[in-house]
């Protein structure tokens, strides 16, 4: 018989930087807004988003957006859109070092 199984696949992208976390694919983290307030975005206060435990012992981060993707491209310009907002700065080995884990 035909076993007919549907996947509905969605995407988060999040940084943790200087112990604050913040959404890296809403439009309010792109680099023009990053001069205003760096780590700011309409569901983060200044401490960014709030990781939780939830009842499974995973963990959760409530206001972060996720995007339904239905294909690779999707996902790859989504990763290269977060790519672009994460916290990127200078060490003495690497000029565009990441500073986010």
């Amino acid at each position: 018989g035909g076993d007919c199984r549907q996947f509905v696949v969605t995407l988060s992208f999040l940084e943790i930087y200087n112990e604050k976390v913040r959404d890296l694919l809403t439009k309010t983290t792109s680099r023009k807004n990053k001069a205003k307030s760096p780590l700011s975005s309409p569901t983060e206060n200044k401490g960014g988003l709030k990781i939780r435990m939830n009842k499974k012992g995973g963990f959760i981060v409530p206001d972060l957006s996720t995007h339904l993707v239905t294909d690779a491209n999707q996902v790859y310009q989504l990763i290269k859109r977060g790519n672009k907002n994460r916290s990127v700065a200078a060490t003495h080995q690497n000029s565009v070092s990441s500073r986010s884990h």
